[in-house]
């Protein structure tokens, strides 16, 4: 995939294996290279089990212990981070590149309370502490349209529903101004009323705190309504790229128009991406 000048975030040709056990090896993800530039927000989308995750985890430093990334390059903001050490990375999560994952509530402490849980990486990241670090939470509560924000910053996550804790996370992953979201699968645990109320919300936080967001999901629908660029997964490869309107009405690849089909009409026409 091309790289624009004012590219943030680069992956270039990377191959990330898995030992599998019994001197076996499988290769998660095959030479991917994709390119986000400043303030853009790239969809990518492919079927279950096609490498997105491996992928993201890769970029955060999260692949377990039997992974390893064998070739390839990530940098970010012009640094490299392939190699970099666990301590590196701890300082880049949540403050350069935050990330909301696919089940929220097993992604929330279950036994502390939400507000309190968000003030931690106030008092990290931002030196936030005392009340202001609350009233920066309520803030963002607010910004995520969370209804009565003082019930909500006391509240544990199983006292809210999954819509909830998703609000509650995109919030935890606004914290610390990130340059970079990582939205991995947000809505696929979530009904199709609360499905869209959070891509209109992702919409706006892209517009509002002008970020980066790479959009990970199986449901190119959803990938149509937020995203201008599309990047399509299969089996740990990228086999399509380019401008989202273009692959919609002219994929180049029997697996695109596959996804397509099977999601129905598409865009969406409500809520063009932007």
């Amino acid at each position: 995939m091309p790289e624009s000048a004012k590219g943030l975030l680069h992956v270039d040709g990377l191959t990330v294996v898995f030992d599998v056990g019994k001197s076996t090896a499988h290769c998660a993800l095959d030479r991917v290279s994709l390119s986000i530039a400043e303030g853009e927000v790239l969809g990518l989308v492919g079927e279950s089990g096609s490498g997105k995750t491996v992928l993201s985890h890769s970029i955060l430093g999260l692949l377990p212990r039997n992974g390893t990334i064998t070739s390839g390059s990530v940098t970010f903001a012009g640094s490299e981070l392939v190699g970099r050490s666990e301590a590196d990375f701890r300082q880049i999560r949540g403050k350069e590149i935050a990330m909301i994952f696919q089940d929220p509530q097993a992604s929330l402490n279950p036994v502390y309370r939400v507000g309190r849980q968000i003030e931690w990486l106030l008092k990290l990241h931002r030196n936030i502490t005392g009340p202001g670090a609350k009233a920066e939470v309520l803030r963002l509560f607010t910004a995520v349209q969370l209804r009565d924000t003082e019930r909500c910053y006391r509240s544990y996550p199983h006292e809210m529903s999954g819509g909830m804790c998703q609000r509650v996370m995109i919030a935890m992953a606004l914290a610390c101004r990130p340059r970079l979201l990582i939205a991995d699968e947000p809505t696929s645990a979530l009904d199709v009323t609360t499905q869209a109320e959070l891509l209109a919300l992702l919409r706006g936080i892209k517009q509002e705190f002008a970020m980066s967001i790479l959009f990970i999901s199986h449901d190119i629908r959803a990938v149509s309504v937020l995203c201008s660029k599309i990047a399509v997964m299969k089996s740990g490869s990228i086999v399509e790229h380019g401008n989202a309107s273009s692959i919609f009405e002219n994929p180049t690849q029997p697996y695109t128009r596959l996804l397509i089909d099977s999601a129905g009409v598409l865009p969406i026409a409500e809520t063009q991406p932007v």
